[in-house]
Parts: structure tokens; C-alpha cells; sequence
């Protein structure tokens, strides 16, 4: 079976849990003996002339703009046929009901990101782009799958027209063999993850602010950003810098390390007296599940 992958940000890029997920369903398939092809939306600017990924384990390909997917798509596959088509990106959206229908395969969507809950949670109206992407694709989709029950039942609740075929499919991580637990833990808080309000990004730092007034021996890492929009990073770099203003005391002992890869990642979970995953919402939160699989203390 050769299973046709449209998503973003696929390895070597990193940019947080929709990369982990995909990577990690690609290479539990391919351990199967399943096939797979991979076509990849980088969001971030810099992409040079050669797209091709060199990869061992899959077939996969990059592009920096979404009108190129089907393209991108039929070049990589060379006149294979694609079994399925699973789509991550709704971006992507057009491009994967095109090439579903043109090798009459199915279409999976699964739903990384809940555009619908995200938009009711901050009073968005009308409804943005993406979540008029999202339910396009899903209105055509043979299978929704959603990571979490929580999340399928505010998705079925929310577009009941679809409901009959949302699925639950948890994500996994990859924790290897004989990983190892660490029991010489610091007096360290880590928060790792996107900088978003409803990542609770704003929450932490205020919360740890106080944690580390009354801790002097503690630390805090903060390891994320927004590696597509540098100038919306910077923005919440400033706002920190005016918040912890007033707090000379502390401000030095919180480092802000930028996005991170996984292995640095691990090392720093390993590391942590506490992660602290502050999100008001989460599709499924694959912090937890990569902090739980390095035995990591979470709050």
C-alpha cells in the first residue's frame, strides 16, 4: 500500500508537535511495510534550490507554496499510483481532493489543529481562513480523524454534518528502547511549545515569575517560538522584556533558548524538575506525551 502524505515542516525541519506526529505515523507505517510519499509545506523563508529531502526511510519532497502541491506531488510520485491520500496541512487542501480523485483513492484529513475551537475560544468573526480550509476538507473527506476524544466530541458537536466520520486516533512518540529515566533532576521549569495565548505562553511567564521570587535556587527554560513569523517572535520577546521589567530579581535566571530540535528537546526533558504546559486548549498536546515518555514531572 503507497500512502500519499501532504502535511508541513516534515524533517530535518522542526517546528513542534504536527512534525513530530507525522514523522513519527510515517515511520510507524513504513515499519509495517507500508510506502509512503511525502509532500511538505515549509512555512519558513529561506528554502534553497534543491527541495528533494534526503531521507532513507521515505520518499519526500518540500515546497514554499501551497499552489505547487499537486505538482510537487505528481513529480515526486513519477507516475505511481498513490493507494491513499492523507492529508495534515489544510493549506494543502485543494491539492490533496485533486489528487485523490485523480488516482480515485481515498482521502483521510487528520486534524492537527482545531481551527473551529480556536476561532470560537478567541472571538474571531467571520470565520478565518483556516478554518474555511479545514471545513472544506472535511466536507470531502472519506475519514476525520482527530487525536483526542475531547477534541472529536467538539468537532462532531461544532460541524455536525461530518460527525458519522470523525475517528479517534491518538498520536504516539517514539521512545525508543531502554530509554533512560533520569532521577538527578534540577531546579529547573521548562515550557516547550509554540508562543500563543492559547498555548497559555503569556500565563507561564507571569506564573514562573513568581515561582522563581520565591525559589532563588531555580531556573527557568523556555524553549519554543514561532520560527515561520520571526517578527510576531519578536513581538512576544518585547512583551516579556516589558512585563519582567520590574522584576530584575529573576529576569536573568529565564532563558529563552529558541526552538529547538528533538534530541536537544529530550536532553532538556531530562533535565526538568518540571514542565509546565499552561495551554487553555490542546488538540491532542504532545508535550505531555514526549515529557511522560522522558518520566518528566508535568504541571
Amino acid at each position: 500500500m503507497h500512502v500519499l502524505h501532504l502535511t508541513r515542516d516534515f524533517p530535518p525541519a522542526h517546528c513542534g508537535g504536527i512534525t513530530t506526529a507525522v514523522a513519527g505515523l510515517v515511520r510507524a507505517l513504513a515499519s509495517l511495510g507500508l510506502r509512503a510519499s511525502v509532500v511538505s509545506l515549509e512555512r519558513r523563508r529561506g528554502l534553497d534550490d534543491d527541495r528533494a529531502l534526503a531521507l532513507d526511510w521515505v520518499s519526500a519532497t518540500r515546497i514554499g507554496d501551497a499552489d505547487d502541491g499537486a505538482n510537487a506531488a505528481r513529480r515526486l510520485l513519477r507516475g505511481d499510483r498513490a493507494d491513499l491520500v492523507h492529508l495534515h496541512e489544510p493549506t494543502l487542501g485543494d491539492a490533496a481532493v485533486a489528487l485523490a480523485r485523480a488516482h480515485d483513492a481515498p482521502l483521510i484529513t487528520t486534524i492537527h489543529v482545531d481551527y473551529g475551537e480556536l476561532a470560537a475560544r478567541r472571538g474571531l468573526s467571520p470565520a478565518p481562513l483556516g478554518l474555511l480550509r479545514q471545513q472544506r476538507v472535511m466536507r470531502r473527506a472519506d475519514r476525520i480523524v482527530v487525536p483526542s476524544a475531547s477534541a472529536a466530541d467538539g468537532l462532531r458537536q461544532r460541524e455536525p454534518e461530518v460527525a458519522d466520520r470523525v475517528v479517534v486516533v491518538p498520536h504516539g512518540v517514539d521512545v525508543g528502547e531502554g530509554s533512560p529515566i533520569c532521577s538527578e533532576r534540577e531546579a529547573l521549569v521548562v515550557y516547550i511549545g509554540r508562543f500563543d495565548d492559547t498555548k497559555g505562553t503569556q500565563d507561564f511567564v507571569e506564573a514562573v515569575t513568581q515561582v522563581l521570587a520565591g525559589r532563588p535556587q531555580a531556573r527557568a527554560i523556555v524553549a519554543g517560538g514561532l520560527p515561520s513569523h520571526p517578527r510576531m517572535e519578536r513581538r512576544w520577546r518585547r512583551r516579556w522584556d516589558d512585563g519582567l521589567a520590574t522584576a530584575a530579581a529573576v529576569r536573568d535566571r529565564i532563558e529563552v533558548t529558541g526552538w529547538l530540535q528533538t534530541e536537544a528537546i529530550d536532553e532538556l526533558l531530562d533535565r526538568a524538575g518540571v514542565v509546565a504546559i499552561p495551554s487553555r486548549y490542546e488538540t491532542f498536546g504532545m508535550v505531555a506525551l514526549e515529557a511522560m515518555a522522558r518520566a518528566a514531572p508535568i504541571v
